[in-house]
């Protein structure tokens, strides 16, 4: 879910940046987010699974999109 709502974003945002009609530039921008938000519920749930050590899994997950991201 995450891996679509994040090509998703990119996608609707590089859209946008192409397209010349400022509401669908508009639309695309709020699909962007609207797919961005789609990533949340997976943040959410490993917080509710990990309890009393959700700071833990957060930093978990913070580092692992950082390592991600890096570009090895």
């Amino acid at each position: 879910m995450g891996c679509a709502g994040f090509i998703g974003a990119s996608g609707f945002l590089l859209y946008s940046t192409t397209v010349r009609d400022p509401l669908y530039a508009m639309l695309a921008m709020a699909m962007a987010s609207f797919s961005n938000d789609l990533v949340m519920p997976g943040l959410a749930a490993a917080m509710d699974v990990g309890g009393k050590y959700r700071h833990a899994v957060r930093a978990m997950n913070s580092w692992g999109n950082l390592a991600a991201a890096a570009p090895w």
